[in-house]
């Protein structure tokens, strides 16, 4: 067989995952990676300036240089044993790696990756479109733009780079009118930007219920703006006095600076950031049928593109280790590459799919895989790989024993977590005995 000519778009996790499984193939594959940073680590590489980040101006330039939602004091809410990659653990002390951390952890596991044809930092892919047989694949730099054809393209560029902002009415005029006292999550940096100030959150899922613990050290006053069925993580309301949750808003009026909820409250405050995460946005792909702006359609078991399985997604999923997660859809990506593993008919591939559609619904919970639906997911690729006598090569971790137990024990940890850090930033503040645990 030829070789194989792929295109990596990526150098994050799963860029770095998908080489190392290509790599450890038996048969070799032409591997070109296009990163737009100028190193490897994708999502993890830090940016502190971006909480200068405001006008809209300033959010175009975003658009172009992709900067890293990390701030200055994020930390993982999962341990670094259930986070790492197979074989390859996190030497650092702490229980839940820093982002500088994990940035290390990601360079180092790049030194053991294996070869790379053609490696283009500081490139951004502006074009991927199907031509007779061959993807054809536009990339641009400061020197110019380069266009080069692959047999496969896998998509590994992640889904932090489109910031997104919920209709409310008001909250374009007050953003057009007062960019810097409203931002969004990607450009949070640090709580003490917020000193004295009162501070609403729009949403309070993971990196809303972390912000709004990172606020209270330094904030008057944090309101978290939900939907009727969410809830902050660790019950932060409950334990922290800066923290108060109140309903959906239904307003916002810049000129008095104030905001209103569903139930009528109207809240004074001095800045508001939105925590509503990320559209699935990939400007680069040309088919309108798969990127839609919550989720990315037509894929068979969360990678393939059904209509073509040639073009590839992987590290989409929600509520899931993302490492070892990324770590499988890479080891399935290669294997299919390779032809060690077969894929169903097209006409299959879309049943399955349209199975998947009519059990999790469109939008965000297509990608939605919390346990134990991670759990049976990843079970069913790695006997995939065992029943097609595939297993060597790449081979995510699997869950039995102590790894099995601290993954359905995950959701008590991570509060656990937050009731620390909390304890924490209430003794800094001088509202507990330093005795606290």
């Amino acid at each position: 067989m030829t070789n194989q000519r792929v295109c990596i778009i990526g150098g994050g996790p799963g860029g770095l995952a998908s080489v190392k499984a290509l790599n450890l193939e038996p048969s070799k594959s032409a591997i070109d990676l296009y990163e737009l940073r100028s190193s490897f680590g994708g999502v993890w590489n830090y940016y502190p300036q971006k909480s200068k980040i405001r006008t809209d101006e300033e959010i175009k330039d975003n658009e172009i240089k992709d900067y890293s939602p990390v701030y200055k004091h994020l930390e993982t809410n999962v341990i670094h044993e259930l986070m790492a990659f197979s074989n390859f653990p996190f030497t650092c002390q702490n229980e839940f790696p820093t982002h500088e951390e994990v940035l290390k952890y990601l360079l180092d596991y790049s030194e053991t990756i294996g070869d790379i044809d053609n490696l283009y930092f500081n490139h951004k892919v502006v074009e991927v479109i199907k031509i007779g047989n061959q993807w054809e694949v536009t990339a641009q730099s400061s020197k110019g733009s380069i266009t080069k054809s692959y047999d496969y393209v896998i998509a590994a560029n992640g889904h932090f780079y489109k910031p997104f902002y919920p209709e409310i009415p008001g909250l374009e005029q007050w953003h057009v009118n007062d960019p810097y006292s409203l931002t969004h999550a990607k450009f949070f940096n640090d709580g003490v930007d917020f000193k004295d100030k009162t501070v609403v959150l729009i949403g309070g899922f993971s990196s809303g219920s972390d912000i709004a613990l990172h606020l209270s050290r330094y904030a008057k006053k944090i309101y978290v703006s939900l939907k009727p069925d969410a809830k902050v993580m660790g019950e932060l309301d409950k334990i922290n006095p800066f923290i108060e949750i109140i309903p959906e808003i239904s307003s916002l009026d810049y000129e008095s600076k104030t905001i209103t909820t569903n139930d009528g409250q109207t809240i004074e405050t001095d800045s508001i950031i939105v925590c509503a995460g990320y559209f699935y946005d990939l400007p680069f792909l040309k088919y309108s049928t798969i990127c839609k702006k919550h989720y990315i359609d037509e894929l068979y078991k969360q990678i393939f593109w059904y209509k073509d399985p040639s073009l590839m997604f992987l590290g989409l999923g929600r509520n899931v280790n993302p490492f070892p997660m990324i770590e499988l859809q890479a080891s399935v990506i290669a294997r299919v590459i390779t032809r060690r593993i077969p894929l169903p008919t097209m006409e299959e591939m879309e049943i399955s799919y349209l199975e998947d559609i009519k059990q999790s619904g469109r939008g965000k919970s297509f990608h939605d895989y919390k346990p134990p639906k991670d759990l049976e997911y990843t079970k069913y690729w790695q006997d995939v790989i065992i029943q097609h006598q595939a297993q060597h090569g790449l081979n995510s971790p699997v869950y039995e024993g102590r790894r099995l137990e601290l993954k359905m024990k995950a959701g008590e940890i991570k509060d656990q977590r937050i009731k620390s850090v909390n304890q924490k930033f209430l003794f800094k503040r001088g509202l507990i005995s330093p005795s606290y645990p």
